[in-house]
């Protein structure tokens, strides 16, 4: 520790207060601040006075969180006090402010002690690396050509890939719970997913859960992902056809993306996987999404709760691609004796597209999550440093999937 001035037993008591017990005003801050030993009580001041103009506070948590923030930064630049045991307690609150507790304020830039890492702070959970010497191994159906129901789809004219997880508890005798992972390869390959899905399942935080992992449709004419694209060097016309494919499909909010998983791609799963079902308990289905296809997931969700009870929207573009601007206000004025049985997750961060034509998408799913937390729906969300992505997503999947 340094040699500053050291903090009175009263103070101590106060922080404590403010940082874990009481939700305080800001004149409370103040106050505390005001009674700080001269030494640092200017420093404190600045860095409190700093955060808390850069941010747009939404409520006393988000006010918590800048003393936690000048505090700390204090502490490191001029070694302010002589109790160790007060900065844990700190560490943790400031970690709580960040949980979906409340609302966290949005701000542009976050310290992250020296200097900002950005998303390198986040890595692969250990979920993602299981021992398989302990660990049964899943296992994996690829399709490379899926076309649903041909020339009468809902989607007629264009194929996909499709990866099945099969644990490897899997019986035939058993109707397991269902995730689906829109924008599938992302979850399958960059998060892990399949060796999450194999610790969790083997840890029993997760009943025998059947994964399938869908991508966004693509002219039959396209090679599959795990084909030579002739045209993988040109961003021509073939690319953005794929890109017209995810707006139709992921960005807009009818249920048409829905009624094709329902009737075209979870029939053809049962019927290639040999199962005899899924599990019909909503709480047992589950549908995940990145981006558009976040968006696309809550969609899913919001259109038929009887199919599936659990979100997980990663980034999700609720701004206007297509439709999922509307659904903060959708959310906030719904009836809440008829509340749908849904739980969320959410997740944004710092420089998720925020500056984006079709929207400020961190903006976006703050709007949401407060039209959740008004609307008394059961939800997470978790506010990070990182840009729109699933950067930050992949490293809370294990946890997002045992909450």
């Amino acid at each position: 520790m340094g040699s500053g001035a050291s903090c009175p037993a009263s103070l101590l008591e106060k922080m404590e207060r403010i940082i874990k017990l009481e939700d305080p005003s800001e004149e409370d801050i103040r106050a505390f601040i005001s009674e700080l030993p001269p030494a640092i009580c200017e420093k404190v001041r600045r860095v409190f006075e700093d955060v808390h103009h850069d941010q747009y506070l939404f409520d006393v948590a988000g006010m918590r969180g800048s003393l936690c923030e000048s505090m700390l930064k204090a502490k490191i630049d001029t070694g302010m006090f002589e109790h160790d045991a007060i900065w844990e307690d700190m560490r943790q609150a400031r970690e709580a402010w960040k949980k979906p507790m409340s609302l966290p304020a949005i701000h542009r830039l976050e310290w992250c002690g020296e200097g900002d890492p950005g998303e390198a702070v986040y890595h692969l959970p250990p979920e993602a690396h299981p021992d398989y010497a302990k660990v049964p191994r899943g296992s994996i159906i690829h399709i490379d050509d899926f076309q649903g129901a041909g020339e009468h789809s809902v989607f007629p004219g264009v194929k996909r890939d499709v990866e099945i997880y099969l644990p490897a508890q899997l019986t035939p005798d058993m109707e397991p719970a269902l995730i689906l992972f829109n924008d599938g390869y992302a979850y399958f390959d960059e998060a892990h997913a399949c060796q999450v899905l194999d610790s969790l399942i083997h840890a029993g935080v997760l009943p025998v859960t059947v994964g399938v992992f869908a991508e966004s449709g693509r002219p039959i004419v396209c090679p599959s992902r795990r084909e030579p694209d002739p045209e993988k060097d040109e961003p021509t016309r073939l690319q953005l056809t794929v890109e017209y494919r995810r707006k139709i499909e992921y960005d807009t909010m009818t249920e048409r993306f829905s009624l094709f998983i329902r009737d075209e791609l979870l029939p053809f799963v049962l019927e290639r996987a040999n199962l005899k079902g899924f599990s019909s308990d909503p709480g047992q289905r589950c549908v995940v999404g990145v981006s558009s296809s976040g968006c696309q997931a809550f969609n899913m969700a919001w259109q038929h709760p009887h199919l599936w009870g659990r979100v997980l929207s990663h980034c999700g573009g609720f701004v206007a691609l297509n439709g999922g601007q509307n659904y903060p206000s959708i959310v906030r004025r719904s009836d809440r004796t008829g509340r749908k049985n849904l739980r969320i997750v959410l997740t944004s961060g710092v420089n998720d597209n925020v500056d984006d034509s079709f929207g400020n998408f961190a903006l976006a799913n703050h709007t949401l999550a407060d039209a959740l937390r008004y609307a008394g729906y059961d939800y997470r969300y978790d506010f990070g440093v990182g840009g729109h992505g699933l950067t930050h997503g992949r490293a809370l999947l294990a946890e997002h999937l045992s909450w």
